[in-house]
Parts: structure tokens; C-alpha cells; sequence
């Protein structure tokens, strides 16, 4: 066989060009890759700088194969202005980079330019500017896509038909989609399709599925990390020739790619691509449902998919939906989606046409969701041992041509034996992660040796009784211990891995070299060091522009697991690299926010698009992650860090308020929640001064009264700092430094409710109040007979005493006082180390359970005060606790969407389980206990057995979160509360919507039935209650604080027992 170079390769990728680009139907980007073209060929002729050549040749290949080969294709007649304008700046990229090499000198610059010596550097950045010239091309376009959504619309005689098109194709836009999901993304995975003749039967066994229209319509793939789910996955949706295939490849190492709620409407987005007909069903659906982005999964399903497929004609492609490492997906919104369509694909109305293709680990909240439904499926680890050997021999002599061809090598050479080939299967164990980790060892090109390094690989000793991970990594700290072996200076080199690729495993998306470097305080070419001889275990892209990303996960539970990873130099322990990206996240926010960054004229002034278009450059990429992401790493930082602490001081008095104006030029508002409410909880941990920790506090919870306000104008940030509290440490700290308006007094201030409470006889309701008070009015009349004041801070929860005589409230300033209601002072006041989220009585009156931010659950004597019980279910802040009217169960909810069911004196726990994807903000049980009902930020309210977890079934219909759900006395309706202003009425049995009460003028924040089941109460923030006759559905009277109560109104005011 004769020698197959890099050289050779680069002339049959120009041929290919060259054909390709006669096609082009813009003269000018034939003219000019016509002028590449030539060059490329000249530096091919001379033969030398083999190295430089093969990266000319992979770049030359994207090049055709991304952008050539797509455009050869177009109409030009139908481009829109935006892709016009990215190909007229392509061939402006392409003229410049020829020009430049060709006026280096007087003499010809082919002459010049081959005649030197040493030209590797030359030939590289010439191949990086084709290289950068395509990036930029792809990123102002969307080339693919538009070209074919320009082919629909040129099969449309009737323009207005064509207008519709692209109408809807701003609609789709809307959906957000995750256009890097696709396997037609060019987001590097590392990895590929099956090499050929490798995985015969598993692909046999798929496609026998995909053909058979009586087979399940859902097929699961799951396997152990490395066995090769996702290759398997890449094949079958770019085999799948004869389907619409829409897909979305997960992945821990991007946001967006790990986060579920993007699944359904990417797969939407992907499939109205795909053909005009389907285009124009799902943009009818966006136009009759303009939230369905933000709605539930369930609603997402059944009105983006299953109602446009089963629109469709009959004979329409049969359509493919792959989704790829589910597992990956930080959140639990995934056992929810396969829950959906696990229920979908068992009614008869499921689209005969439609087949799912799922991967994953079979993880416990996957596997106790598709493993009842039997769907059709194959676990890789049960294939036969010698199956899998044969696969991986091939794919290993297919892996060495390759390396023969990358490095130079004679095909037919002896550096490498049938034995060796044989020992690299072996030492596999059956991962196909493994095998590919060694040959990029193998086959690095920083080294050029690849017999010097499989004698390193082949020396690794496997231990008697090892489990199947030991070869993997023995691998791994086999390639960690070689990229550091020949340096010098091996403690600051270890020091500089710590810090790159620390931080590239916690990264919360990933970040290019560049960006990088200057979050981490480092220069680009430190950070390009640390990996550059890891290239085995980490794709490090050649450009500074371009992001690294890590091959394979397991390469990532290696180096944090300390069992695993038993090379202590290289273990990367979270907690401490968390610390660490959260101090260089507010070193740098600290120095580069400032007030009004974006130059706006007035304090409640909108951004305008002039504006909009200027903020790459007025909030950096590293910036703007630092913004978004400072507060998850605190989270999860290591507590005892002096450096932390004092930044995170000198953040929340220093720049706290222009933290949220960049957040609202980045249209990232809800981020602050989250972020406030962690910082508010580390900040003790941290040992910051107890000043600090009230401040995230008070700003937490202006972000809650004030969050329209701030995401409409970033400097509405400063003027709602004067209108809050005068009291208040942020005002106090930040209200002299911008003197836009006198502070109103704190009693003047609007007293947003927040939650709502029956007397046991029905004859008057409860609000806690923002104004730190509890206030009670009369049902019938409407007249405030009580106002409770002690607090001094926000009320969150009321509740009165079964008993009759007292009432509860709870409060941010970390008391829960109990009130005798004749004499309308404290009976007790329990305190606790944190806020107060949520209180209930025991039915009987006799203990009081409360729920507080630190994660603790407490049960007292509500008689005499004393603490009996403290548990911590370790799930974070409690949101909501419940005891059941029965009295004998409670229940809890957490901030990581966790609910827990115990017996009534926390002597044991009874259940745990998850389902929404966001917080859970409310509980309520039936009158036997045997349901429990929870109400969700998600925008669903769910039903489940408290007993087993079990889930009945789901409440949708709010278009926004929810903030309360109460059953009725009888158990045959549910109210609800929601952010989107209404109060609802639900069938328990059947989960339809019965009746929407009414809507308030702000969010409905609290709701609650009276003992009786006649009336309902619901509060706002805009500090308004109601009470709505379920009867008749109408409003009965309306609640309005007074400033103060009457006399008189304090002589009626009685208990009946």
C-alpha cells in the first residue's frame, strides 16, 4: 500500500471544493474562494510543513462543507437582507486574506512566502483567518436553515403566502431554541457516527423499530458512561434519510444544552424547518398561544407537536424526535418530559407517524418513569462481550489509519502489532470512551510519537478485582501524568491546571480561551498552556475565540471524585473552585460596573434597539457571565475563604444596585432572585457581617415588589431603592449616594399581602402583610377589625389556631409570633437563626410546624412555646409546610422542588419526591390526607398520593407561576393563585378548570377557603384581598388596609369557638 499523506488528502478536499463552488450562485464568493483556492494549492505543492498542511486541510473542509457546499444551493432571489449582508462580508474576508499574503513583498508572494525556511506559522495563520472567516459567516447567518426555509418559500407562487412564512418564522424565533442541540450543529462533541461495520445489531435493532408501525413508539437507549449512546444517537438521526429527524443532544458543559424546558420548543423550532405544511400549523399554534414558550411541558407537547402532526395530511414523512443524553440535564424537568410523553404515546390519538428515540444512564428518576411504560429499548452493557471486542478492534484499525495519515506515517508500519491492537481492546473493558481517550493519546500531535506513547499506555498494570472504571482511570492519570512529566516547574504548572481546568469542569456554560482568561485574571496564552497537552482528554480549539470543551463526561466525575481520581494534584475539589469563580466573578464586577453603563437619558427609560445593538461592547462576554452566574457559584463555594468573604462585603456595598442594572440590560432580571436568595444564605456561612446578609435580603425581596419595574428600565434599579424602606440597610447604604426623589415613609408605603388565612367560623380572613403587619378584616363588610404590629419585617404567612382564640404569623425577621386575638398582643415569640418562610397549625391547635431559609424543619408547642422537633432534610430553604386537616401527616416543600411527606410528630419520613420544574411554592392536603396538592412557579399545580409519591395528575391552564393552592373543605375543588394575576377554580377529579374567580390588578399571591367551602379569599401585591362566592363566582367584598383600625371596629372584633 503506498503512502497516503496529508498533502494527498488537501488535493482531494480541493477537488472537492473546486466542484462545489462552480455552483455557487454568487459571483463574488466564487471569485473569491476561487483566489484561496490557488493559494491552498500553491502551499500544497511544496510538500512541506506537514503539520500546518493537515490543519489547512480540516479548515478547507469546513469551509466546503459549512458554508460552500450550503450556498451552492441558494436562491439569491429569495435570501433575506441579513444572509445577503454575511455573504457579502464572507467575500470581503476571503479578498483580505488573500490580498495580505500576496503584498508581503516586491518579489511574488508565493515565491517569498514558500521560500522561508520555516513558514508552519505563516501557513497556520493563514488557515486561521479562513478559519475565522467562516466562523464569522455562520455566526451572522443561519445558513442551512435559511436556505432552506428560501427553497420552501420559492415553491410559493402566492406572496402573501411568502410573507406568512417568514411571520412565522420571526414566531419561531420567539420559542428561544437551542439551535446548537441539533445534530446538524456544528458544536464540536468530539465525537461522530459508528465507524463502519461497528454496532451491526444494535443499528439493525433500531432500524427494525423505526419500521415497524405496530412497534412502541418510544425506544430507549441507555448504558453506563462511555459505552457509546450518543455516537449510536448522531448515527441514527443522520441515517434516518426517509424521516424529518429533529433532535436535541444534551450536554452538562452548556446551559442551554443541559436545561429541559428548552427541549420541546428547539424540537419545534427544528421541525417548521423542515416543511412548509408543518411550518404553518405550528405558527398557527404560536399565534393563538403567544406564552406556549413558557408554559408547561405537558401543554408545550401536545400543542407544538402532537397538534400539528396530527393535522398533518396522511403520506407525510413519518418524523423522527432523537433525544440524546437526557441524563445530562441538571434539573428534574426531564422525568417530566419522558412522563408526558411515556402518557402521549399510549393514546390512541398519539400521530401513527411519530417515533422518539431517548438515550441516557439509567439513571432512578428516568428509569422509574420509562421502565413501567415498556417501551422498546436496549441496554448496551447486556451485548455480548465478543460483540462489542469486534466492534472496537474495528473501530481501533480504523482510528491507526487515521494517526498514519494525521502524523505523516507509512500505512504499512511496524510501530504498532496485531498484539498491541489486541491489548488496546482489552484494556477498553468495553468503553468505547476508553479506546478513543487512548488513541487521541496515541495520536497527538504535540508529541508525533505514537510508539512512544502506546509503550506509555501499554505499561499501566490493571489490579486484580478492579471494577470497570479502573482501566478508564488508570487512562486518565496516565495522559495527566504525561502532560506535565517534562516541565520543569511542575507546581505552578499544576497550579495553572487547577485554575483552567477547574474551572472549565464548573463553568456554567462554556466560555471561549479568551473570555476565559480574563474571568480568571489570567492571560489567554496561560490558559492555552494548561491545555495544551491534554489534548487527549479535552478538545482545545485552535483559535482564542473558540470554547474548550471536555470529550466525554466521565473525564469530569473523574477528576471530582476522590476514589477515583487518586493522583491528589490533579482531584479537583468543587467546593473550593466554586470559591474561587465566584471571587473572580465579583473581582471583576466590582471593577467594571458602574452607573448608567449604557449612557441612558432618564431613570425609567427603555432600551432602545440603537442601544440593544451596542451592549456587546458595553458589558463584555465575561462580564455579563459573571453578572449571571456569580451567585450559583456561591452557592456551592467553600465557606472558609477570608479573600470570598471580604469581596462579597465589598460587592454588596459597593455595587450591589449596578449589579442589577447590568442584569436588566441583559434582559436577565430572574437571575437575581436566585442569586440574591443564595447570596442571603452564605453570607453567615461566610461569616460576613450581619449588615451584609440583611442587605441581600432587602433586595431580594424589592425584587420581588418591583421586578416589572427593573427588567423595563435598568435605572429603574435606583429609584426603587429610594422607594424602599427607610429602614431598610439598602436604603440606608445607597439612597444618599442618588438623591432622585424623597424616600417615602415607610407607613405611606403600598402594603403588598402575602398571604391569606380563614378564621376556623368563617367570619373574617387574615393578611400578612409587606408592611410588616398582620391585618383582619370582616367578611361580609369588608372592614379591616384588627391590626397586629410587631414585626419588623416583611409577614409572610399567617395562620389561624384551629382552636380560634390566636393566630400565627411568620416573618422575615426570623420570628414566628403567636397572638392572642381579643387583647391583639404576643403570646410567644419563636425565634429561629433564619427566615421565616411558612407556618400550620396541627388541627387540634396544639403544635405549630414552621419552615424556615435555613432548610430547617421545627416543630413547637403552640401552647406553651417550646421547641420539640428540629429536622433538616438537607433540600434547601423551605418554601411551604403543611399539616393535613386529619392530623396526621405534614408535608414540606423545598427550594430544589423536593417534597417530603412525614408522620405528624417528624418521627419519620414517609415519602420524598419531585415532578415540577421550578420552585414549589404551596401545599394542601384533603380532608383524609390521602392527596396532596402542590402549586409551582412552573405554572402547574400537581396532584400525588402523599403515601407512595405517586403522581395523579397535573392542573394547567395559568399562564404564569404559581404562588398558592388551596383544596376545598369537601375535597372536590382546588383554588389557585398566580402570578398571572388570577384566582382559579379546579375539579380535583379530572384536573378541568372549573371557573376563573377573578383577576387582580397585580399577582395573586395568596388563596385560601373559608371552613365551609362558600367563600374563597385571595390577596395581591398590589396590597388588595378579595373574597370571591363560589356559588354565584362573584366578588363579595374587597379587603383594603386601613391605616388604622377604628375603635369601634376593634369592639366588634370576637371569636366564636
Amino acid at each position: 500500500m503506498g503512502k497516503r499523506t496529508a498533502t494527498g488528502v488537501l488535493t482531494t478536499v480541493l477537488g472537492l471544493v473546486e466542484i462545489a463552488a462552480e455552483e455557487i450562485p454568487f459571483p463574488g464568493v466564487k471569485t473569491a474562494v476561487g483566489g484561496v483556492l490557488e493559494i491552498v494549492k500553491g502551499i500544497n505543492k511544496t510538500k512541506q510543513n506537514k503539520k500546518a498542511l493537515a490543519t489547512l486541510r480540516d479548515d478547507m473542509y469546513q469551509l466546503s462543507q459549512s458554508v460552500i457546499e450550503p450556498l451552492s444551493k441558494a436562491n439569491p432571489a429569495t435570501i433575506s437582507p441579513g444572509l445577503r449582508n454575511a455573504v457579502d462580508s464572507l467575500v470581503d474576508d476571503l479578498l483580505r486574506s488573500a490580498d495580505e499574503w500576496q503584498t508581503r513583498s516586491k518579489k511574488p508572494w508565493i515565491v517569498r512566502f514558500f521560500q522561508r525556511e520555516d513558514d508552519s506559522d505563516d501557513i497556520e495563520k493563514f488557515s486561521l483567518s479562513i478559519k475565522a472567516s467562516k466562523d464569522r459567516f455562520l455566526l451572522a447567518s443561519n445558513v442551512r436553515q435559511e436556505i432552506q426555509e428560501g427553497t420552501i418559500i420559492g415553491q410559493l407562487d402566492d406572496m402573501g403566502t411568502a410573507a406568512r412564512m417568514r411571520e412565522i418564522s420571526a414566531l419561531l424565533e420567539e420559542l428561544n431554541p437551542v439551535k446548537a442541540a441539533s445534530h446538524q450543529s456544528l458544536r464540536p462533541t468530539g465525537g461522530g457516527v459508528c465507524c463502519e461495520g461497528t454496532r451491526v445489531d444494535a443499528l439493525q435493532t433500531i432500524t427494525q423499530w423505526m419500521l415497524d408501525p405496530a412497534a412502541s413508539p418510544l425506544f430507549w437507549l441507555n448504558g453506563m458512561a462511555g459505552v457509546g449512546k450518543s455516537t449510536i444517537a448522531l448515527t441514527v438521526a443522520l441515517g434516518a434519510e426517509k424521516y424529518w429527524v429533529a433532535s436535541f443532544f444534551c450536554s452538562r458543559q452548556e446551559g442551554s444544552l443541559r436545561d429541559s424546558a428548552r427541549i420541546i420548543p428547539t424540537l419545534a423550532y427544528q421541525l417548521a424547518n423542515l416543511d412548509a405544511g408543518l411550518k404553518g400549523l405550528i405558527g398557527n399554534v404560536l399565534d393563538a398561544h403567544r406564552t406556549i414558550a413558557s408554559e408547561s411541558t405537558n401543554r408545550q407537547f401536545d400543542k407544538l407537536l402532537l397538534e400539528p402532526l396530527r393535522t398533518l395530511q396522511e403520506g407525510h414523512h413519518p418524523i423522527l424526535l432523537v433525544l440524546d443524553a437526557l441524563d445530562e440535564c441538571e434539573d428534574r424537568g426531564v422525568a417530566e418530559l419522558l412522563r408526558v410523553i411515556v402518557t402521549a404515546s399510549s393514546k390512541q390519538d398519539f400521530p401513527t407517524t411519530l417515533k422518539i428515540f431517548v438515550t441516557s444512564r439509567p439513571e432512578r428518576h428516568i428509569r422509574v418513569v420509562l421502565a413501567p411504560s415498556h417501551p422498546r429499548g436496549l441496554r448496551l452493557q447486556d451485548i455480548d462481550k465478543n460483540v462489542i471486542d469486534s466492534d472496537i478492534r474495528i473501530f481501533v484499525d480504523a482510528e491507526i489509519t487515521k494517526i498514519n495519515l494525521e502524523l505523516e506515517l507509512e500505512m504499512e508500519t511496524d510501530w504498532i502489532t496485531a498484539k498491541d491492537k489486541s491489548s488496546l481492546v482489552q484494556r477498553s473493558e468495553g468503553l468505547f470512551v476508553a479506546v478513543s481517550t487512548m488513541l487521541r493519546f496515541i495520536g497527538d500531535r504535540g508529541v508525533s510519537d505514537p510508539k512512544r506513547q502506546l509503550r506509555i499506555l501499554l505499561g499501566l498494570q490493571k489490579s486484580p478485582g478492579a471494577n470497570r472504571y479502573e482501566q478508564l482511570d488508570q487512562l486518565y492519570l496516565q495522559v495527566l501524568a504525561s502532560s506535565v512529566a517534562s516541565t520543569a516547574n511542575k507546581p505552578e504548572v499544576l497550579d495553572r491546571f487547577q485554575k483552567v481546568v477547574g474551572s472549565i469542569l464548573l463553568l456554567k456554560d462554556s466560555l471561549p480561551v479568551a473570555t476565559l482568561a480574563r474571568l480568571l485574571g489570567m492571560e489567554a496564552g496561560s490558559v492555552r498552556a494548561a491545555l495544551a497537552n491534554l489534548h487527549s482528554v479535552i478538545n482545545v480549539p485552535m483559535s482564542s475565540h473558540e470554547s474548550p470543551q471536555i470529550y466525554h463526561t466521565s473525564f469530569r466525575e473523574f477528576l471530582t471524585s476522590p476514589d477515583r481520581c487518586t493522583d491528589k494534584d490533579f482531584l479537583v475539589v468543587e467546593s473550593v473552585h466554586e470559591a474561587r469563580l465566584s471571587l473572580c466573578c465579583l473581582r471583576l464586577m466590582h471593577v467594571h460596573l458602574k452607573r448608567n453603563m449604557a449612557g441612558l437619558a432618564g431613570a425609567l427609560e427603555p432600551l432602545s434597539q440603537e442601544t440593544k445593538d451596542k451592549l456587546g461592547s458595553i458589558i463584555s462576554p465575561e462580564l455579563s457571565y459573571a453578572c449571571c452566574h456569580w451567585g450559583a457559584h456561591l452557592s456551592r463555594a467553600k465557606v472558609e475563604d477570608k479573600a470570598l468573604t471580604k469581596e462579597v462585603e465589598i460587592f454588596a456595598r459597593q455595587s450591589l444596585p449596578f449589579w442589577i442594572e447590568a442584569l436588566s440590560l441583559l434582559g436577565m432580571v430572574p437571575v437575581a432572585q436566585g442569586a440574591t436568595r443564595a447570596a442571603h444564605q452564605s453570607a453567615p456561612l461566610l461569616s460576613c457581617s450581619e449588615e451584609v446578609t440583611t442587605m441581600f435580603g432587602d433586595i431580594y425581596r424589592l425584587l420581588h415588589v418591583d421586578s416589572d419595574v427593573l427588567e423595563a428600565s435598568p435605572l429603574g434599579i435606583y429609584t426603587a431603592i429610594q422607594r424602599s424602606p427607610s429602614k431598610s440597610v439598602l436604603f440606608r447604604t445607597y439612597s444618599s449616594q442618588w438623591p432622585v426623589e424623597r424616600a417615602l415613609d415607610h407607613a405611606s408605603q403600598a402594603a403588598g399581602i402575602w398571604s391569606m388565612s380563614f378564621s376556623p367560623d368563617g367570619t373574617t380572613v387574615a393578611g400578612g402583610m409587606v408592611d410588616w403587619s398582620v391585618r383582619i378584616w370582616d367578611v361580609q363588610s369588608g372592614i379591616q377589625k384588627a391590626h397586629l404590629r410587631g414585626h419588623i419585617d416583611w409577614v409572610v404567612c399567617v395562620a389561624f389556631c384551629p382552636r380560634g382564640a390566636r393566630i400565627a404569623s411568620s416573618s422575615h425577621d426570623k420570628t414566628v409570633c403567636i397572638w392572642e386575638l381579643a387583647t391583639e398582643r404576643k403570646v410567644h415569640v419563636l425565634k429561629h437563626p433564619a427566615w421565616v418562610n411558612s407556618i400550620s397549625f396541627l388541627q387540634d391547635g396544639s403544635r405549630l410546624a414552621s419552615g424556615a431559609e435555613d432548610g430547617h424543619l421545627r416543630l413547637w408547642d403552640a401552647l406553651s412555646g417550646q421547641l420539640r422537633e428540629t429536622i433538616e432534610p438537607a433540600h434547601g430553604p423551605v418554601t411551604c409546610i403543611r399539616f393535613s386537616p386529619n392530623g396526621t401527616l405534614v408535608a414540606a416543600a423545598f427550594f430544589d422542588t423536593t417534597i417530603g411527606v412525614w408522620d405528624a410528630e417528624f418521627t419519620t419520613q414517609i415519602a420524598t419526591f419531585t415532578g415540577h420544574t421550578y420552585i414549589v411554592a404551596s401545599l394542601s392536603f384533603n380532608p383524609d390526607a390521602t392527596r396532596l396538592v402542590s402549586g409551582s412557579w412552573d405554572a402547574t399545580a400537581r396532584l400525588w398520593d402523599p403515601s407512595t409519591g405517586e403522581h395523579i395528575l397535573t392542573f394547567e391552564g395559568h399562564a404564569s407561576g404559581l404562588n398558592s393552592v388551596a383544596y376545598s373543605p369537601d375535597g372536590r375543588r382546588l383554588a389557585s393563585a398566580s402570578d398571572d394575576k388570577t384566582v382559579r377554580l379546579w375539579d380535583t377529579a379530572t384536573g378541568e378548570e372549573l371557573a376563573v374567580l377573578g383577576t387582580h390588578s397585580h399577582w395573586a399571591a395568596s388563596v385560601a377557603f373559608s371552613s365551609v367551602g362558600s367563600y374563597v379569599a385571595s390577596a395581591a401585591w398590589d396590597g388588595t384581598g378579595a373574597v370571591w362566592d363560589t356559588t354565584t363566582l362573584t366578588r363579595k367584598t374587597t379587603l383594603v388596609p386601613a391605616a388604622v383600625p377604628s375603635k369601634s371596629n376593634r369592639r366588634r372584633f370576637s371569636v366564636r369557638v
